[in-house]
């Protein structure tokens, strides 16, 4: 219904950013949570503010990692690395984000906009074949990513933890989840 009717017209975003011929820059500042990360996470590029927080923390409202991440994050730090993300959902730095590749640039703060602007400014200087080209591969998989997402997040939004973490998120206080 319309869970599913929201995640295909969210699929469809996750695959222009993806399957475009152009590059994506990322310039974040403050936090990127949840399905900002995901969507940074689509960008070949990622600048963020020395002040920059970064958290999955889908596992609170009882989802799984969607928007693509759970192709994309493993691709940029690796299986292990994205599964510590993914599943405690823990918050990290700017700094602890470039240090394990989630990110590739920090900037000070307030400074992120303009250091994705220059290179923005560098990469329209290279031939875009090329570099079309290559998006084009690093996208191979995530179609199969976004089937079996979407096959799981719609079991997941009619789960009793799904309502239970929603309810706890807008009353801010920790959920009590049942696996059911």
């Amino acid at each position: 219904g319309a869970a599913l009717e929201r995640m295909r017209f969210s699929h469809d975003l996750v695959r222009l950013m993806a399957q475009s011929s152009k590059p994506k820059i990322a310039a974040v500042e403050g936090w990127a949570v949840g399905g900002g990360l995901s969507l940074a996470m689509l960008c070949d590029t990622v600048v963020a503010g020395e002040q920059a927080r970064f958290m999955a923390g889908f596992g609170q409202v009882g989802m799984i990692p969607d928007l693509g991440i759970l192709h994309t994050l493993p691709a940029r730090v690796g299986p292990g690395r994205a599964r510590q993300i993914l599943m405690y959902g823990e918050v990290f730095s700017a700094r602890q984000a470039l240090e394990w590749g989630v990110i590739e640039h920090v900037a000070p703060a307030g400074k992120s906009i303009e250091e994705a602007l220059r290179l923005a400014h560098v990469l329209a200087q290279k031939a875009p074949l090329p570099i079309a080209m290559t998006r084009s591969v690093f996208a191979s998989g995530l179609d199969e990513v976004l089937l079996r997402e979407r096959e799981i997040q719609a079991m997941l939004f009619s789960s009793n933890d799904h309502a239970e973490g929603k309810t706890a998120f807008f009353e801010k206080r920790a959920p009590v989840f049942t696996g059911t």
